[in-house]
């Protein structure tokens, strides 16, 4: 009489099989969820802005907080900033990160505004930065090339970026 039953070379098997399944599972919904945040960013930043050009149509100047120093989404000034634009925007949105002050080194996300001198038309500069995650994000960066409007359009991801900041690739930026 045969013995009926499942041998070890195929419980081997069909357990390495689940384990191949379940790691390509995870990695495509972690990629999701990564992707998600950077639209969720780049979307954030389309509102602030907004709401930075409605402020600025009211009072022809961008919202000043901080004498001058960059803001982030982590600090507490972050609050001035928001209440600085709550007439246009309930809220300014944070990172959904949001685990550093300041962008710069990879792995810290947050939002940051900067802003400047007014330039010779008498209109203040800004900047407003963040990080992705996503290497294969055509706005990063490393794809665009994006420039400081707050240090003489220097660009955020060149060897030739000032102090305090760190060139950093995954930057992105919209103003």
């Amino acid at each position: 009489m045969k013995k009926q039953g499942i041998t070890v070379p195929s419980l081997i098997l069909i357990t390495s099989i689940a384990i191949l399944g379940v790691s390509f599972i995870y990695t495509v919904w972690t990629q999701s969820e990564m992707r998600a945040r950077d639209t969720r960013r780049i979307n954030d930043f389309a509102i602030i802005r907004q709401a930075m050009e409605l402020y600025f149509h009211d009072y022809n100047d961008y919202p000043v907080v901080s004498g001058g120093k960059p803001i982030s989404s982590k600090d507490t000034e972050w609050g001035s900033f928001s209440s600085q634009l709550s007439s246009y925007l309930e809220g300014v949105p944070h990172d959904p990160i949001n685990n550093a002050s300041g962008p710069w080194i990879q792995g810290n996300y947050s939002y940051t505004y900067i802003y400047g001198e007014k330039d010779s038309n008498g209109v203040r500069l800004y900047d407003l930065i963040t990080q992705l995650e996503d290497t294969k994000n055509p706005r990063i960066c490393a794809e665009r090339n994006w420039k400081i409007h707050t240090a003489d359009d220097v660009s955020w991801c060149g060897t030739d970026t000032p102090e305090p900041y760190i060139a950093n690739g995954m930057l992105y930026s919209d103003h």
